[in-house]
């Protein structure tokens, strides 16, 4: 073979070369979703006949302020001043007692007061509003089909590992501790800063610190 149909043939097998590869890609887009479990912030608001907050009415708010508030929780009370039934008087012993039961049950940071209606009725009803925080699966990922209920059938669209941080989202306890420092106020820094010079500033040294110890056995 000539050196002419050498460089032909050579200069062919290059320029298939390079059109067989032009046509793949070494990249393949991946299929399992890239963002992070959401946070998304809502507002709890209801308003509550006071003669429904049983026991376990009040054990179950306190649980669900507790886990997804991410405010004071504000409960206003309101009553007739014109009842002879629901006093100003009754309306603040009941109140106390509600305040006092949702603390047993955990929960901490609320506000509470009376606001007397004129409505023509002869018991008090319960306001109920803080901000909230609920856990959520990434903003890729729609529902899983087949979950909840959800009708089983093909989507190209899923994203892998949206099924597993779905389930992983309900169980976060608290989801507020998933906005980080963006939840912060800035207060908690500057206090941990203060508390670290103040030994120093006012000339009090620091304890000793106490440690484990063992004897030989």
């Amino acid at each position: 073979m000539s050196k002419a149909n050498k460089n032909f043939n050579l200069l062919l097998s290059t320029l298939m070369a390079m059109i067989v590869l032009s046509a793949c890609s070494l990249h393949e887009p991946t299929r399992v979703t890239q963002n992070q479990i959401q946070a998304v912030k809502g507002h709890h608001e209801e308003m509550v006949d006071f003669r429904a907050l049983d026991e376990n009415a009040r054990r179950h708010l306190a649980q669900e302020f507790e886990k997804f508030g991410n405010s004071p929780l504000d409960i206003m009370m309101t009553f007739n001043p014109s009842s002879r039934v629901t006093t100003a008087s009754k309306a603040r012993h009941d109140l106390n007692h509600l305040v006092a039961d949702l603390q047993r049950h955990g929960a901490r940071n609320i506000r509470a007061d009376l606001m007397p209606v004129n409505d023509g009725t002869d018991y008090a009803r319960v306001m109920i509003s803080y901000a909230s925080v609920s856990a959520a699966a990434p903003k890729d990922c729609p529902a899983l089909n087949g979950l909840d209920n959800r009708e089983i059938s093909v989507d190209d669209d899923y994203r892998f590992g949206c099924g597993r941080d779905t389930i992983f989202a309900r169980q976060i306890a608290k989801p507020k501790h998933l906005l980080g420092n963006d939840n912060d106020s800035g207060l908690s820094e500057g206090r941990r800063a203060a508390n670290t010079v103040e030994a120093y500033r006012t000339g009090v040294p620091n304890a000793a610190l106490g440690g484990e110890s063992s004897t030989g056995g």
